[in-house]
């Protein structure tokens, strides 16, 4: 309301005059008015209101800390009265605390208050869904739908939770009543067509709909990653390698686009661009099961043998029973000419994986070669 922004101004502006009057008289107060507004930087408008109360909760020792000062002559009954309110706001900090524990405490509270109030509602229904309370995240989205047919994020948000839940039909049925009744923004619909198609095993016309979606400018790094996990199915080596590179891009703290960056690029034989990303997950602590064996596999390729012999040994430290490690540590120990040391972990590696082929024919021309008799 006008009148409160105006009456918060006036208030500020007193207080402030104060306290620069008595910083010239070399008071504390104008020492606690610092306090205060320094606190308050980061949520201060052209008329200093602050955004929500927990931004008051350092502030407020400033201004008990400022009352004290100009009025420091009025003895014990101002300390007394500053005790009291610095125990009532502490005694409110906790509660309001116990509210801002998580998202379903909060917007819980905030319709307690206000009950029809739309974006609460669906932030309480977003909070729902994450913690996997699912039938009351479809309860509001529902109630939100009925009470504000023509807004498409309840639409949208109740689209997706379907889809997550594998209740095609369903979902299916809300994009269709959302086309009907509802502007949505392109790249929703063809995503949420793309979820759909996916779940119904068509995975041809799934690739068609994220395509459009990435052509609408999508901002969402999920259906790159998608994208590029349908492309990496379909063997479009180069097309997946684009696509998880965008989703690094927009979402840098998702180890599995970081691997799949580098396992694209191996398979695209370009070593230097894997170890980038593989760096990268390194430098940032994250952690694949993979990882190490893409690692060793470029450094393989780039003929950097002890970077590759060590990775594949952390690789074994992890997981004792990843036969391609042993594999690919007996094809080092021959570049090596180690041939005794090669035999060993091909047989490793054929006893981990006696269907493989390949570690049955690679140890049977290695123990031809040890004893050519």
């Amino acid at each position: 309301r006008p009148d409160h922004f105006a009456a918060a101004g006036l208030f500020f502006s007193a207080i402030g005059a104060l306290s620069f009057l008595s910083f010239l008289k070399r008071s504390c107060a104008g020492f606690w008015f610092l306090w205060i507004v320094i606190w308050l930087l980061p949520v201060l408008t052209f008329i200093p209101v602050p955004v929500a109360d927990r931004h008051l909760y350092l502030p407020v020792l400033g201004l008990s800390g400022l009352i004290l000062s100009l009025f420091e002559k009025r003895g014990r009954a101002l300390i007394v009265f500053l005790c009291a309110l610095n125990l009532f706001f502490g005694v409110r900090t906790v509660q309001r605390l116990k509210i801002w524990k998580n998202s379903e405490t909060l917007w819980k509270s905030v319709l307690e208050t206000y009950p029809d109030h739309h974006r609460a509602n669906l932030l309480l229904a977003d909070a729902y869904g994450e913690d996997q309370h699912d039938d009351q995240a479809i309860a509001i989205y529902q109630k939100l739908i009925r009470n504000y047919p023509e807004d498409a994020l309840a639409y949208v948000n109740l689209s997706n939770l379907f889809l997550a839940l594998g209740r095609t039909q369903e979902a299916k049925k809300t994009v269709q009543e959302m086309e009907a009744k509802t502007y949505a923004a392109p790249y929703d619909l063809y995503a949420l067509r793309a979820g759909i198609a996916h779940l119904e095993g068509h995975s041809d016309e799934s690739l068609e709909y994220l395509e459009k979606a990435v052509r609408a400018a999508s901002p969402d790094s999920s259906v790159y990653y998608t994208l590029g996990r349908l492309y990496f199915s379909k063997q479009n080596w180069t097309g997946a390698a684009a696509m998880f590179e965008e989703t690094v891009r927009l979402n840098p703290a998702l180890p599995e686009a970081y691997y799949f960056c580098a396992l694209t690029h191996n398979i695209l034989k370009h070593w230097d661009r894997a170890l980038h990303y593989l760096k990268l997950m390194h430098e940032q602590d994250m952690h694949h099961s993979g990882l190490l064996l893409q690692e060793g596999y470029a450094y393989f390729n780039l003929g950097q043998l002890p970077q590759a012999r060590q990775a594949y040994l952390q690789n074994l430290d992890r997981d004792p029973g990843s036969a391609d490690a042993y594999f690919h540590l007996g094809l080092i120990a021959l570049r090596q000419n180690q041939k005794d040391e090669a035999i060993h972990y091909f047989q490793q590696a054929v006893s981990l994986d006696p269907e493989s082929g390949q570690y049955r024919k690679v140890l049977q021309q290695s123990l031809s070669s040890a004893n050519p008799s």
